[in-house]
């Protein structure tokens, strides 16, 4: 497996629901405070308590519950993100 591929970093990333659960249907918070269905999408923070204060400033109450946990990236998936102006 290439190196780039297998280094992993975690972020944290809001879930929009009561808790992450696994698998096909999970839904993120995207940078616009929306939510989407799309991992690529999903807004990423380098602390909770900076998605927190993203959660507030977009008053995602107003779309019900949602939490925040850890996703892990690789480099490219990073990178791409980065390419679209997003860190």
């Amino acid at each position: 497996m290439d190196y780039i591929l297998a280094r992993r970093h975690k972020r944290f990333v809001i879930f929009a629901g009561p808790s992450q659960h696994a698998g096909m249907g999970r839904h993120y918070i995207s940078k616009d405070g929306i939510p989407t269905t799309l991992r690529s999408e999903a807004a990423r923070f380098y602390s909770s308590a900076s998605a927190l204060y993203f959660a507030r400033l977009c008053n995602l109450a107003r779309i019900g519950t949602f939490c925040i946990g850890e996703e892990e990236f690789n480099e490219v998936e990073l990178q791409a993100q980065a390419v679209r102006g997003r860190p």
